[in-house]
């Protein structure tokens, strides 16, 4: 898979001290290709139909890393619940400018 980077990556946080950079469709779709089956909804649906129209050329790459962001904005954990060991992720501050989201710390839980 050719994998193009991102203007500036994600970072997603896998595990209470692991972070993944997410630079690129590529590592966008190993993402979302590992999250949990009973976690999936129509924005991770949408999230990885972008990234893989991407990598055939259909889509641009700036899509990709905007439907990423989306996917982890719908994740935003609000009532302070213990993550464990669960799949996170938070936007780096100034990532979802333009997203409704200016609080920098979006999570994908």
């Amino acid at each position: 898979m050719k994998a193009e980077a991102f203007s500036s990556p994600v970072f997603v946080k896998r595990a209470t001290y692991i972070v993944q950079e997410i630079a690129s469709f590529a590592d966008a779709i190993d993402f979302l290709d590992e999250w949990p089956e009973d976690r999936r909804d129509v924005t991770h649906e949408t999230a990885l139909r972008v990234c893989y129209d991407a990598y055939d050329g259909r889509k641009s790459l700036n899509a990709a890393r905007d439907a990423f962001l989306r996917f982890c904005a719908t994740r935003r954990d609000t009532g302070g619940s213990n993550l464990g060991d669960a799949m996170d992720c938070r936007l780096q501050i100034g990532q979802s400018r333009g997203l409704g989201i200016d609080d920098g710390k979006t999570r994908c839980d």
